[in-house]
């Protein structure tokens, strides 16, 4: 398997984690969920907790096996992400 960190937790986002969870045969395993939102920790997306913010990627990759970070969040936000991360958008 594959481990997955999944950053979003909207309706694109709760489709993409239900397709995981019920397909196996993809070889990919859902491991945390985290949302740009801090008021959406401690939610459950499709059986997942929603365990952090894009503050706490640092630690979750540090201290949980995670093959790729996948961003399900609208292309609205990816300005904001990209700015989280001191990085300029183009």
């Amino acid at each position: 398997f594959r481990n997955l960190l999944i950053v979003g937790t909207g309706r694109r986002a709760r489709a993409f984690i239900t397709q995981i969870n019920h397909r196996r045969e993809f070889g990919l395993k859902i491991v945390s969920v985290i949302d740009p939102d801090k008021s959406r920790v401690g939610e459950t997306v499709c059986g997942h907790p929603v365990v952090g913010t894009l503050d706490d990627i640092p630690d979750i990759l540090i201290n949980t096996a995670i093959d790729n970070v996948i961003f399900i969040v609208p292309r609205s936000s990816l300005n904001d992400i990209e700015k989280h991360y001191g990085h300029s958008a183009s």
